[in-house]
């Protein structure tokens, strides 16, 4: 997704939420996804991180209120670098 996101960050966008859909407990997936959707400055940005938040609130999981709090975290940022 990181080189789509270079290459069409519009198909980026819609990859990341299709991905999101079908693993919603994806710490990795949610943070690209945010990451694509501020690319193309999305409008619904806030709503598909609320959704993620809520799912990983009902398995006990806390994400940071805001979606900028979780979309900049360096450890998360980090891992993406070394995965890619």
């Amino acid at each position: 997704m990181e080189r789509q996101l270079e290459l069409d960050p519009v198909e980026a966008a819609r990859a990341g939420r299709i991905l999101l859909r079908g693993q919603p407990l994806d710490l990795e997936v949610l943070h690209l996804t945010l990451r694509t959707l501020r690319a193309v400055d999305a409008d619904d940005i806030g709503t598909v991180y609320a959704s993620s938040r809520a799912a990983f609130l009902q398995v006990g999981e806390r994400l940071p209120k805001f979606w900028q709090d979780f979309a900049f975290d360096d450890a998360l940022s980090t891992r993406d670098q070394e995965d890619s």
